[in-house]
C-alpha cells in the first residue's frame, strides 16, 4: 500500500513539473485513465485499480520523456555513439 502512495506522489510530482507542455506524462496519464475506465466498465475492477493504472502510466510517459531528452543530448553532444 505505501509503495503505491509513493508512486502517486512522484506522478503528482511530474505532473505539476510539466504543467504547462503538451508531453508524453499529460499523454500517458490520458491513455491510463482511458485503459483505466474501460477495464471498470468491462472487467468490473474497483476505482483503486483505474488510479494504479493511471499512475504507471504517467511514470512510463516520463521514462518516455527522459529517452527523448538522453537521445537529444546525445545528437546534439557530436558523441560517436550515434554515428
Amino acid at each position: 500500500m505505501h509503495i503505491w502512495i509513493f508512486l502517486s506522489i512522484i506522478a503528482l510530482i511530474l505532473l505539476a513539473i510539466y504543467w504547462n507542455s503538451r508531453n508524453a506524462v499529460w499523454g500517458g496519464l490520458m491513455l491510463g485513465i482511458i485503459v483505466g475506465v474501460l477495464w471498470k466498465i468491462f472487467g468490473e475492477i474497483d476505482w483503486y485499480a483505474v488510479i494504479k493504472v493511471a499512475t504507471i502510466s504517467t511514470l512510463l510517459g516520463f521514462s518516455t520523456e527522459l529517452l527523448g531528452m538522453l537521445f537529444d543530448y546525445f545528437k546534439n553532444h557530436d558523441n560517436k555513439v550515434l554515428k
